[in-house]
């Protein structure tokens, strides 16, 4: 509450300043008390603006602050998980190996034809060497005994999952605001699906260590 009435009237130091400003611009004394007053309210309510404004500042950086660490956090964790599928399947390519088998990758290249007949080629894993290339029907492909398809590996890789996205968002500060906390879960889920995430997620793997 700006001072007013008595606490102001009653101040010495009030009353010289509004006799000084009644001299000084040769005003009626109530004119220059009213000014004075005037004067106090509006410096009272700049400070009170000026501190909201500092207020809602400082939220708007911890919630960046929240925003950014949430986004990186789950860039590490699709960074950790793509990089545990790719030891995963290498540690089953050199065990098909260990083997004797060849590990290919490949298939259909083209659409089938009237006859049911489509393009396709077979390359090796690791080399990328054309071993095949045909057009026949599926059945017709022609594979040697020793070699075994990459996608195999699929059984090998299942075990290597992310954790579940909402772990990001139950990580937040309890007194994170329910708008803040749908606002992140959202972008959490949209990383799952949209391309920039996997760039983004090695960027942060290059950059953030």
């Amino acid at each position: 509450m700006p001072e007013t009435g008595d606490t102001m009237t009653s101040n010495a130091a009030f009353k010289k300043r509004v006799r000084e400003l009644s001299a000084q611009q040769d005003i009626p004394y109530a004119e220059a008390r009213s000014r004075l007053l005037s004067a106090k309210t509006s410096t009272s309510d700049a400070a009170r603006t000026h501190g909201k404004n500092r207020a809602a500042d400082a939220a708007m950086t911890m919630y960046a602050q929240l925003i950014g660490t949430a986004l990186i956090g789950r860039a590490r964790e699709m960074q950790r998980a793509d990089d545990a599928l790719e030891r995963a399947e290498r540690a089953w390519v050199e065990t098909q190996e260990r083997k004797g088998l060849r590990v290919v990758s490949g298939g259909q290249t083209g659409t089938y034809d009237e006859d049911g007949k489509a393009p396709w080629t077979v390359r090796d894993w690791r080399t990328h060497e054309t071993l095949a290339t045909g057009v026949s029907s599926y059945d017709d492909v022609t594979w040697a005994d020793n070699w075994i398809d990459i996608s195999a590996a699929d059984v090998a890789l299942n075990g290597v999952d992310l954790d579940p996205a909402t772990k990001v968002v139950d990580e937040l500060p309890a007194d994170t605001p329910p708008q803040v906390r749908s606002f992140i879960g959202g972008l959490v889920a949209a990383m799952e699906y949209e391309d920039w995430s996997l760039e983004f997620a090695e960027w942060v793997g290059e950059n953030r260590g």
